[in-house]
Formats: structure tokens, C-alpha cells, sequence
């Protein structure tokens, strides 16, 4: 992926312009996307391995019969 050049005016406009709309997961992946490529965040495991852990951490309980 080609690294952007992207002013924090930018960014500040278009966290205001996505303020204005309830924003989906897809903008957020892009948004998380870009903050990366600009070294703004920490790395984070895929949210695919998030959820293995969950279920992993939580032991299997048996639905009740009733």
C-alpha cells in the first residue's frame, strides 16, 4: 500500500464531515487504516483473533434443560 501524505487539517476535516453520519464498520477499518499507515496507533490483532480469544477464555457452559 502507498503511503499517504495527509495534513492533521485533513484529518480534522474528515473526522467532522464522518462526525456528521453514523459512521459503519468499513469506515472504521479505513480510519484505523490510515491512522497505521501514519503510525498513529499501536498495532491491535485483527479483531478476527479477538473473538477466538473470547471464546476461548470462556468456558463452555451447557445451555440449562428445562
Amino acid at each position: 500500500m502507498k503511503k499517504r501524505n495527509i495534513s492533521m487539517e485533513e484529518i480534522s476535516k474528515l473526522i467532522s464531515e464522518n462526525n456528521k453520519k453514523k459512521p459503519t464498520q468499513k469506515d472504521m477499518d479505513e480510519l484505523f487504516d490510515v491512522l497505521r499507515e501514519e503510525g498513529l496507533t499501536e498495532p491491535i490483532k485483527k479483531k478476527q483473533d479477538k473473538s477466538n480469544e473470547d471464546q476461548v477464555a470462556r468456558p463452555f457452559e451447557p445451555e440449562p434443560q428445562l
